[in-house]
């Protein structure tokens, strides 16, 4: 990739995935409340930085929407200040997406006011396959449009 901000999107992008990839292979094992605590706290590891307030997260962000209008991704929406604003509030919401997720991971995967909670098996399933998809699809796009830049 020759674009040094892109690059350094997918290299953050990429480290998320093997935290991500780590915390499958801990959710396959998990036997206790502690193991999947364990894999929650793995996957808000997965999502931290994962946002607008953060250089990593943000360049993530506006490259997304580039991708989104320069792939023609927005299908229906007329080319240019159109399709630009549709992809801003989109990944908008992909953004306050993986916040909400760090939020759900940070009350399910550590200490809240005093109690340690024990999540469930099916709330281990949400945040896993939610971090999961957003990540996916922001690598997805973001390789992409990589392809389409060279």
């Amino acid at each position: 990739v020759g674009d040094p901000r892109l690059r350094r999107a997918l290299e953050f992008l990429l480290e998320k995935q093997g935290l991500l990839l780590e915390a499958v292979r801990e959710y396959h094992r998990a036997a206790t409340a502690s193991d999947r605590r364990d894999v929650v706290t793995r996957v808000r590891q997965a999502v931290e930085h994962l946002t607008r307030q953060v250089e990593a997260g943000r360049t993530v962000f506006e490259l997304a929407e580039e991708a989104l209008v320069t792939l023609g991704i927005l299908k229906g929406v007329e080319p240019g200040a159109n399709a630009r604003k549709e992809a801003k509030e989109l990944v908008e919401q992909l953004s306050k997406l993986s916040s909400a997720l760090y939020a759900v991971a940070s009350r399910l995967g550590v200490h809240v006011r005093g109690c340690r909670p024990d999540p469930e098996e099916g709330e281990v399933e949400l945040v896993l396959y939610t971090a999961a998809a957003l990540l996916n699809y922001l690598t997805s796009l973001l390789l992409r449009y990589a392809a389409r830049s060279t």
